[in-house]
């Protein structure tokens, strides 16, 4: 007859291919949908995890960029009305320049003639009423000449802190810019995160462990 050899042993049998899936974000274990020995297609849902931390997560960070890209977008709006009253300021400057251009123009014709004026009347040749009308007459151009001067430097002095002032908003609106931006990329990531609440299957096969249970922290 035919002999036969068999050999008793203890052990375990393990899967070909094991893997353990471990959830992507931490928090407490909401829900286990499956049970040890179960049968699962990829892309099963296995388990969920607390969404609350990872949804306070979300609130906060897009509660921070909105704030920062309204900062950034209110420092857009001020530098451009700022840059409006500079155009503005710039225009009424070179009006101003000529204005006072005029008046020195002006103010040197009324010295001329003041001097000839001034001149015949010490020798007897001019009126005094005359001669006092000339000497008022230069005195309201150099009065107007002042005045100009006066306005050109004060318009001067606007358009120099005005341009100051934008270049420092620039800065600032720099600063926020940057802060959106990462505030911007803070929101990609929570609502990342917060997607990543439930834990699905990589893979088809059987669990064959659960190292979890509802309640514990993953």
């Amino acid at each position: 007859g035919t002999i036969r050899a068999f050999i008793s042993c203890t052990g375990t049998v393990l899967p070909k291919n094991r893997l353990e899936v471990k959830p992507p974000v931490n928090g407490r274990v909401e829900n286990i949908l499956v049970r040890e020995g179960d049968t699962v297609k990829k892309g099963d849902v296995l388990l969920r995890i607390d969404p609350i931390q990872t949804d306070s997560e979300m609130i906060a960070a897009r509660a921070q960029y909105d704030a920062s890209a309204a900062e950034a977008r209110g420092q857009e709006f001020e530098i451009l009305n700022t840059e409006v009253n500079l155009m503005r300021d710039e225009s009424s400057l070179k009006s101003a320049r000529s204005e006072l251009e005029q008046a020195e123009n002006n103010y040197a014709r009324a010295q001329s003639s003041f001097k000839r004026q001034q001149q015949l009347f010490e020798d007897g040749l001019l009126a005094r009423d005359s001669y006092e009308s000339e000497q008022n007459s230069l005195k309201t151009a150099k009065s107007r000449l002042d005045v100009q001067k006066a306005g050109v430097t004060q318009i001067e002095n606007q358009v120099n802190i005005a341009r100051n002032n934008i270049a420092k908003m620039k800065t600032t609106m720099a600063a926020s810019t940057a802060r959106s931006k990462q505030a911007a990329a803070n929101l990609a990531k929570a609502d990342d995160q917060s997607k990543k609440s439930k834990v699905e299957s990589p893979l088809d096969g059987v669990i064959t462990q659960l190292n979890k249970e509802k309640g514990e922290r993953a």
